[in-house]
This record gives C-alpha cells, structure tokens and sequence, in this order.
C-alpha cells in the first residue's frame, strides 16, 4: 500500500514539474516574441531586428508575421538569396505555392550563393515543384569511353594452386580493353499531398557496357526499386525519412541470361541541423543466377543462386566547400554451393570538395576515395583447389566534373583495384579511366 501511495505521489510529483515547465516554455517563447516585435517596431529599418522576429514569429507558429519581416528586409536589398530562399520555404508552408517558386528561384540565380544554401534551394525548390502537380520526373543519362587495364579481372600469367604451377592461357590472363559505358538514371516522385512533403518513389537504373575485344563481358542492366518515403519532424525542415520499398533486377552478360533478382528492404535517413546525414539501408534479395554459353563452352555460375542480405550504414557531412562521405556494409550470401556462399565487410571513406563556379552558377567538383573489402567464403572449392578462399580488395578513385552548361557535365574518373586472394585464381590489380559527358533534367 505505501510502495503505491509513493509512486503516485513520485507520478504527480513528475507531471506537475512537466506541466509546469511547459507553461514555462510557453511564457518565455511569448515574451521572446513580444521583445523581437518591440525591437522591430522601433527600428523598421533594422534587417537585423526584422530577421531575429522573423525567426521568432517561425517558431512561434506566427508564418504571416515572419512573411511580412522578410518581405521588409527584401524591400532594403532585394539581391539577399538566404533572405529569397526563406521567403519561398515560408509561402510554401502556407500553400502559397505559386508565391514560394519564384523566390525560390530567385534565390538559385544568384553567382554567390553559399553552396549549402543553394543545396537546400534545390531541395525546396524540388519539393514545392512536385508538390504543384501529383507526378514528377527528373534524372540523368551519361555516356562515355573507359580503359582498363586488366579488364577481365584476371591474373598476369601462370598460377599455382596447392603448390602446384598451373599454366594459364592467353584467354585466361588479364587483359587490356576499352569499352563504351552508357548510364540512365531515372527518378518518379509521385506526391501524397501531405504537408511533409511524402511521395511514393520508382527508381530505374539502366546500365550498359560494350566491349572491344572482351566481347564475353558485354553487361545490360535494368534494376528497378519501388516504395513510398515518409518523412518526420517539422514541416518546414523535416528530422528523418524512411522508405520501406520492394526491388527487382535482371542482367544480361554478353546477350544471354545471367541474374534475375527480386527483394525488399527499408531506408532510414537522419538529418541533422549540422548538415550531417547519417543513412541505414537493408535489403533482402532472392538471386537467382543462370548458366550462359561463351564460345560453346557453358560456363557454370547456377550454384551461385540464393539469398542475399545487404546490411549499409553511411555518414556524410557537408562542411564549406567540402563534403565528406563514410561508409560501412556488412554483406551475408548464401548459395545454393558452399564455395559460393560468403561474408563480405566494407570500409569506404569518399571526400568531395566544390571549387570554380561556372556561368551556369554550378560548381566543378574534384573527388576521391578509397575503400576496403574483406570477403571470406564459407568452403573450398574442391574442383579448383582445397584453399578456402579469401579475398581482400582495395580501392581507389579520383574524379573531375566540370559543368558546362544548367544540365551538361563532363568528368573524367580514374580507379585502381588491387584484390589479393588465398586463390591466386582470383588475385588481379587493375587501372582504368572512364572520359564521360552527362546530362541531368
């Protein structure tokens, strides 16, 4: 009977300090409110005094206030972007979409505008854009010529296996090649009419490399996910995302059959008032792989088929000019044959700097990366070696993209692999180049 008695006095003890501090909160965003409005009235002419009410009046839920404060600073220097960028986020919140867009826009035309200002006016921009009609398309197709130098992934010359030479031939070894690449990326945002802005999202990958001589190699891709994203927090900057969605691909290596995938999985973003996003994705897919012939000979890759588990968390900041992006992935195959099924870890640091605005007011880009995966199968394959195999890949980039126009960019992009494995069968390095142009709409 006391141990009640005490949690109910310890229960009311605790509501009445939360509801008094509520009222608290209250008072004081009340008074802050009237001091910002005081300040103001006195000094109209003052855009420091109109900005700090307009903040005030935002949070206090008093939107016309803080239209009216940003509209006055405006009237002083009509050519202040961050001012044009808040003005159209706050039409938009009201529903005054057609008000909000050219602010909006307005404030993306301007030489000098902080790049992270610009990203969050591309971001609304898009929003309020989509929010105006049900359907929106946007994407990018990039084409392009690519070098490599081992493009077969294959080893320099004679192998041994369990202390055993093996000799290689001349189709089994690496060897140089170019190819033509072509990449489309197409993103469908259909809008749920929501005030956070929620949308069922279909993206298509279409890939497709040609080879000159490695005609085996010849890859189609056409991978398609599907599933809607709901967002949390405040309307005006939302706190996270998550997309629950479904996924399907096929593959095609040099016009036959080679890999159906259907799976599922989810997408859970955090956004942070730093800038900083923190991303985890899994996803689940059935794979099923399909024998191919290369010059009459079938070669045998059905063993391969099973269920694959992908596990990704990502982190990524924009600071300044910078932006830095990390990466871990965990990844679990099981195959229909041991010496198929694996476990996968990677590690990924991927740095970007922005540098040179062009006349378009788009920035050119230099980034680099490097990335480690370590790969460990769960058997031997008998028929090859009695070495179970193990792989450890490193990887690295470097990229330039320069814009030469609103939607046309070129880049240029240099890679190095290096994979050293328990199976010399498996053990490469490769160096490539990839001259690209693409185009976004």
């Amino acid at each position: 009977m006391m141990r009640k008695l005490g949690r109910t006095i310890a229960i009311s003890f605790v509501l009445t300090l939360g509801f008094a501090s509520g009222l608290s909160w209250a008072a004081s965003a009340d008074d802050r409110y009237e001091r910002a409005l005081s300040a103001m009235l006195a000094d109209l002419g003052n855009s420091e005094a109109s900005f700090e009410f307009a903040k005030v009046a935002t949070a206090v839920g008093d939107v016309r206030g803080a239209i009216a404060a940003l509209e006055r600073i405006l009237l002083v220097n009509p050519t202040l972007a961050n001012i044009q960028l808040e003005l159209g986020v706050l039409y938009a919140r009201t529903g005054s979409l057609d008000l909000a867009l050219p602010y909006l826009e307005s404030a993306l035309r301007a030489p000098d505008m902080p790049l992270a200002v610009r990203e969050r006016a591309e971001e609304y921009l898009a929003r309020a854009s989509s929010s105006q009609r049900r359907h929106s398309l946007s994407g990018q197709i990039s084409a392009g010529i690519r070098h490599d130098s081992n493009g077969n992934a294959a080893p320099d010359g004679d192998i041994f296996l369990d202390g055993r030479p093996v000799p290689l031939s001349s189709d089994s070894t690496g060897a140089s090649d170019a190819s033509l690449v072509a990449t489309a990326e197409l993103s469908h945002l259909y809008s749920l009419n929501t005030q956070r802005g929620s949308t069922v999202e279909t993206d298509l990958l279409l890939y497709s490399t040609r080879y000159d001589d490695l005609e085996e190699l010849d890859l189609n891709l056409a991978d398609l996910t599907f599933g809607p994203r709901f967002f949390g927090g405040s309307i005006l900057e939302p706190s996270y995302s998550i997309r629950p969605f479904f996924s399907t691909a096929y593959w095609t290596l040099n016009g036959d059959d080679y890999l159906q995938t259907v799976g599922c999985g989810f997408d859970l973003r955090k956004f942070f008032e730093t800038g900083t996003v923190l991303g985890l994705r899994f996803h689940y897919r059935d794979r099923e792989f399909t024998d191919y012939e290369v010059d009459g000979v079938i070669r045998r890759v059905e063993d391969r088929s099973g269920d694959n588990y992908e596990a990704t968390a990502s982190l990524s900041r924009r600071h300044g000019r910078w932006q830095l992006t990390g990466l871990l992935r965990y990844e679990h195959n099981s195959a229909d044959e041991d010496w198929e099924s694996y476990d996968r870890i990677s590690l990924g640091f991927y740095p970007q700097v922005f540098f040179a605005f062009s006349d378009a007011g788009r920035p050119w880009s230099f980034s680099f990366g490097a990335g480690l995966r370590e790969t460990r199968y769960d058997a031997a394959d008998l028929i090859v070696t009695t070495t179970k195999r193990e792989d450890t890949r490193w990887d690295a980039s470097a990229r330039l993209t320069a814009p030469i126009g609103q939607r046309i960019t070129v880049s240029l992009l240099g890679i190095y692999t290096d994979n050293d494995s328990e199976v010399a069968l498996f053990d490469y390095d490769n160096t490539g180049a990839t001259l690209s142009i693409e185009w976004r709409f």
